[in-house]
């Protein structure tokens, strides 16, 4: 046995509640050194009863680790345990509180989940994980009202040089197109931001209450929101609470007031008077002064954006946050966040912007799911860099996900790219078809699809700014065959749940071929991916029938299936 591949924490994402009486457990042990492991468990106040034993479940591992779990069941919520393994020779180790042991360990040494408390309980967003993410640039996105266009606006398409050059995309354009993200297979909205401020980007708030004027008012936002809700659309909204911009009231008033401002302590001032040149303040990423950042451990700080978050939810009815730069916010203010977001709306979502994994934030108690880089960045180097062999494709998504809960884990938005990155497509050469391969594996692994705008009809755009390029609307421009290909597999995911809910167990992964399979009960289908520009490749497919998702022919198989280069095959097994 290696000891040293052996883990488990009576913590999430080891060890966690998912039902009034049921308890989640997890152990991590070397990879093919295990052959079983079984958990003793019992009431923890129940000194003299004997514990009841339950076999583990192996699900999918990494190269270097397995992982069983189980769901525990207690009626008195309180659970004392410890772990049992076997290994391939038959020998038998237990595992506490103290370690690894050789013989059953006595009441006191065992691991303890003291109480499943109801208000630790989390509370997946259901409807979210079924969805599909549409990312908006409104300045880029579409123009619906020219009376509210900014004086000196670009003709749309122009090459887009920096942050002050405008294009008039409004509200009223995301209104008139939500008819074409219905055909899309979009089920959520998110922009960026929408509040007043002197940029194209918006991410230098001056007003958090009020609608940027070039984007409309909040009567337009109201009727966006609503028409969206009748389409069965979400509608997210992107929250700058690390930093305002220097033109925000609070920060006016400490340039003018100085050390006398009331408002001093809702920033990181170092030195006074402020000085905008030499940068004596913390501000947003490398000395942004016109960024300066938020103190959100002060209280009055908090609660101006508390309240603020309750007033969007309240007057306009949106469902969510997305929370910029949330990682390097207080834990403590995203708890309160967090609270008060479910207080308005239980239903809501609260998104973290963190470009690693994050884990200590999506505990359950703070956000519901992040932008999840990790994934985007391995799908960049498999799909469209070539940097990456499937086996290690593999083996980062697996670390990522057990590193998580299930459940937040299938609420990860999975972005190819986004207003921060360059295009996916231009990252792989302009070559659609990679884009095409990364797409099918998108919408087929465990997570919420992420379309940042005109992905879906091959916009292109190299870094920030020309990742934000003006959406292309002229049919002629469009690649209809990607738009169709989208639209498609928005279908097989809406059609086929063990897609949304299914395990996920890789059958084969080997250079540029992979094979998995999703399962949901009785549902099981069958994704094979070739990723090869050369190379036709095989795979023997287990005996049954099968129907190609895509031409919709049956077959029986019991032999080898061949994937022709940079192909695909979704197979739903018949039952």
């Amino acid at each position: 046995m290696i000891k040293q591949g052996i883990y488990h924490i009576p913590d999430a994402p080891f060890a966690y509640a998912v039902g009034v009486n049921t308890l989640y457990l997890k152990i991590q042990t070397a990879k093919e050194d295990i052959q079983y492991v079984n958990v003793y468990y019992k009431d923890r106040h129940q000194y003299e009863k004997p514990f009841q034993q339950a076999s583990m479940n192996r699900i999918q591992g990494s190269d270097v680790f397995d992982f069983y779990e189980v769901d525990l069941n207690n009626v008195d919520k309180k659970f004392r345990y410890f772990f049992e393994l076997i290994d391939y020779e038959g020998n038998c180790f237990y595992y506490n509180e103290r370690g690894i042991i050789n013989e059953k360990p006595d009441v006191p040494q065992s691991f303890q989940f003291p109480y499943l408390c109801p208000g630790d309980f989390y509370h997946p967003v259901d409807w979210a994980k079924d969805g599909v993410m549409y990312q908006i640039f409104p300045d880029r996105f579409c123009n619906g009202n020219h009376n509210n266009d900014p004086v000196g606006i670009r003709p749309w398409g122009e090459q887009v040089v920096g942050n002050h050059d405008f294009f008039g995309g409004d509200l009223k354009g995301i209104t008139k197109q939500l008819d074409y993200l219905k055909e899309l297979g979009v089920t959520i909205i998110y922009t960026t931001p929408i509040f007043q401020s002197c940029s194209n980007h918006k991410y230098n708030t001056k007003d958090y209450y009020e609608i940027d004027p070039q984007f409309g008012t909040k009567e337009e936002l109201r009727e966006l929101i609503d028409e969206a809700h009748k389409r069965g659309i979400r509608f997210v909204l992107d929250g700058v609470f690390n930093h305002s911009g220097d033109d925000f009231f609070a920060f006016k008033d400490v340039l003018e007031k100085g050390e006398s401002s009331k408002y001093k302590d809702w920033f990181y001032i170092n030195s006074y008077p402020v000085d905008q040149r030499n940068l004596n303040y913390v501000t947003f990423y490398d000395r942004y002064g016109a960024m300066p950042k938020l103190n959100m451990s002060n209280p009055e700080t908090a609660n101006y954006f508390l309240d603020m978050a309750s007033y969007w939810l309240r007057e306009f009815h949106i469902d969510g946050f997305r929370l910029d730069v949330c990682d390097e916010i207080d834990h403590s203010f995203l708890k309160k966040f967090y609270e008060r977001v479910k207080k308005v709306n239980p239903e809501a979502i609260v998104i973290g912007e963190i470009m690693h994994m994050g884990n200590s934030f999506c505990k359950g108690d703070e956000l519901d799911s992040t932008m999840n880089y990790p994934f985007r960045e391995a799908v960049l180097e498999f799909f469209a860099l070539r940097k990456m062999s499937a086996e290690n494709f593999i083996e980062s998504l697996a670390i990522r996900q057990h590193s998580l809960r299930k459940d937040i884990h299938k609420q990860m938005l999975n972005l190819l790219d986004s207003h921060d990155t360059a295009r996916f497509v231009t990252d792989a050469s302009g070559q659609k078809g990679r884009l095409k391969l990364a797409t099918v594996f998108q919408y087929t692994y465990l997570g919420i699809p992420y379309i940042y705008y005109g992905d879906e009809v091959g916009l292109e755009g190299g870094n920030d700014p020309d990742c934000r390029r003006c959406m292309i609307w002229e049919e002629e421009r469009q690649d209809q065959n990607l738009f169709e290909h989208f639209k498609w597999l928005a279908k097989v995911r809406r059609e086929h749940k063990e897609f949304v809910d299914g395990e996920f167990h890789t059958l084969l992964a080997k250079e540029q071929f992979l094979v998995y399979e999703r399962v949901l009960g009785q549902e099981r289908s069958i994704v094979l991916i070739n990723n090869s520009e050369n190379e036709k490749l095989s795979y023997q497919l287990p005996k049954g029938t099968y129907e190609n998702l895509l031409t919709g022919v049956v077959m029986e198989a019991d032999r080898e299936l061949t994937v022709e280069p940079m192909d695909f095959v979704i197979l739903h097994m018949q039952n």
